[in-house]
C-alpha cells in the first residue's frame, strides 16, 4: 500500500511491464520559508546534526529538494546553528531553548 500510495502521488513511476518502480525528478522547494521549516522537520526526523552536503540525501526529504544557496538561506534561520566542524565541513543542527 505504501508504493501504491507513493505511485497515486506521483512520486514514483511504474515501467511498461509492471516491474520496476522509478523515482521521479525532485520537487525543488524555492521559498525561503518553506527551504527553512523542511530542513528543522528533517533535523527532528533524524535527531542529530547533519552535515550541509549530505542534508538533501536524508531519506525524509524525498521527493524535495531544497534548492540553490542552502547554506545562505539557513545562516539567516533564528533556529537553526550552521557551523564548520574540524574538517571544515559544515553542519547544520537545531538550536534549542535551555
Amino acid at each position: 500500500m505504501v508504493i501504491q500510495s507513493q505511485i497515486d502521488w506521483g512520486t514514483l513511476d511504474r515501467s511498461e511491464n509492471r516491474k520496476t518502480l522509478t523515482r521521479k525528478k525532485i520537487f525543488a522547494l524555492e521559498r525561503p520559508d518553506l527551504v527553512r521549516w523542511m530542513t528543522k522537520a528533517v533535523l527532528k526526523s533524524v535527531g542529530r546534526p547533519v552535515g550541509l552536503g549530505t542534508l538533501e540525501a536524508q531519506p525524509v526529504i524525498y521527493p524535495f529538494g531544497l534548492g540553490e544557496n542552502l547554506g545562505f538561506v539557513l545562516s539567516s534561520a533564528h533556529d537553526i546553528d550552521l557551523r564548520a566542524d574540524g574538517t571544515g565541513s559544515q553542519i547544520v543542527s537545531l538550536i534549542t531553548e535551555q
